[in-house]
């Protein structure tokens, strides 16, 4: 986007630790009680609302990521760089919904407008899953392409990348 001429910034609206629900707990293989960090950051594309993403973070494999002003930083650049902690891989499941009233009044559509919802997960070299996130994408200005390629041992893998 940046390399079209588009400005792209961050709005953080929530940042803090909390203990795990159930779900969060679960996808990163941590107790209910364990405390994640929580980042809810709306993004825009030209001063427009394209997506709020909520990621969350195990307190205890990167201590100091809550102290640091993240606006317009890669929160896995952070974690590689400063953390020590390279992500080598990551699940990630996209379906469409009907967004909420208030998460349509965030992304500026109508609560008859699908966004895409992206549930993430990103892994470690140990297997041990650092970060979760949902994020909702503005149907109207997000694009997916998928690229496949034919391996070695004649099986297909995929890469897709997102394009807002």
């Amino acid at each position: 986007m940046v390399e079209q001429g588009h400005r792209i910034t961050n709005q953080i609206l929530r940042q803090e630790t909390l203990p795990a629900d159930k779900d969060v707990a679960y996808q990163l293989n941590l107790n209910e009680s364990d405390q994640v960090m929580v980042c809810e950051r709306l993004r825009l594309v030209d001063g427009k609302p394209v997506n709020l993403s909520i990621r969350y973070v195990p307190s205890t494999l990167c201590p100091s990521l809550l102290d640091e002003e993240r606006t317009n930083r890669s929160l896995y650049a952070y974690l590689e760089k400063t953390c020590g902690q390279p992500i080598v891989r990551g699940r990630r499941t996209i379906e469409t919904q009907l967004p909420t009233a208030e998460l349509a009044d965030l992304l500026h559509i109508n609560t008859e407008q699908p966004v895409f919802k992206i549930v993430n997960t990103c892994i470690l070299r140990d297997q041990t899953p650092i970060e979760h996130s949902i994020g909702y994408h503005r149907g109207d200005r997000t694009m997916f392409q998928v690229e496949l390629r034919r391996g070695h041992d004649g099986d297909w893998d995929s890469s897709h990348r997102l394009i807002e």
